[in-house]
């Protein structure tokens, strides 16, 4: 099962679990480094989009939104939440659109998700393919201080099937954090560290304009945010 198929069975709870608790501090982050330099409108892409959340907070603004997820359980729910957004279906690395974007964006330490050094380099080169040559890249990760630090846990929540638990484990001798909502499903992460990102960044022609710490839930510590734009 790939990492964002994953998703599939719980798309129904994210937005309980996550989502809602989340889009604040997305739309508090493209406000913040988007919202004065891009063109009005523009047209702006979700990478990972999950439930559509910002892409519909963002078309609500007059924005031209895009979405792209793995999941086929999330995009039916974004395509609810945002009927103004077009969607696809793909892998982070894999989407294609006949279009260059005014930004793209990726948060909630969704690249996180890739697999591999490859992989993310794959996912940086497709974003800077996609992009306006004045576009710009926003996006979120996770270093290993944040899972090392914050990730293991347990939570209950109270669903249609009664109270389920969603327990938080990091394996450190595979790097690898997951997270299960009682046994039906897990989903997998890797921590990122700096200078993997920016040499992925580097070999897809994109400069990092800024980074500092990313506001958010559950991990703060060790959540980066960037600004990125083609050289």
């Amino acid at each position: 099962m790939t990492p964002f198929a994953a998703y599939d069975p719980i798309a129904s709870l994210y937005d309980q679990c996550w989502g809602q608790e989340f889009a604040e501090f997305a739309q508090e982050a493209f406000r913040t480094h988007l919202g004065e330099i891009l063109p009005q409108p523009a047209s702006v892409l979700d990478l990972c989009c999950g439930t559509g959340l910002l892409i519909a907070h963002l078309g609500e603004l007059g924005h031209n939104v895009f979405g792209v997820d793995e999941s086929s359980g999330m995009l039916e729910i974004a395509g609810r939440n945002a009927p103004q957004a077009q969607l696809q279906q793909a892998d982070m690395a894999g989407f294609h659109w006949d279009a260059r974007f005014d930004a793209v964006v990726c948060l909630y330490n969704s690249v996180n998700h890739t697999r591999s050094a490859e992989h993310l380099q794959a996912v940086m080169a497709n974003v800077a393919a996609h992009l306006h040559s004045t576009g710009w890249f926003l996006f979120d990760y996770a270093t290993l201080e944040a899972f090392e630090s914050a990730w293991e846990t347990n939570e209950e929540i109270d669903t249609e099937r009664g109270l389920e638990t969603i327990r938080y484990l990091y394996q450190r001798s595979a790097r690898q954090a997951t997270c299960s909502i009682d046994h039906r499903t897990e989903i997998r992460q890797i921590p990122l560290e700096a200078e993997e990102v920016h040499r992925a960044l580097r070999l897809a022609g994109l400069g990092v304009i800024k980074e500092m710490p990313m506001a958010g839930p559950r991990p703060v510590a060790g959540r980066h945010l960037i600004l990125a734009h083609p050289d």
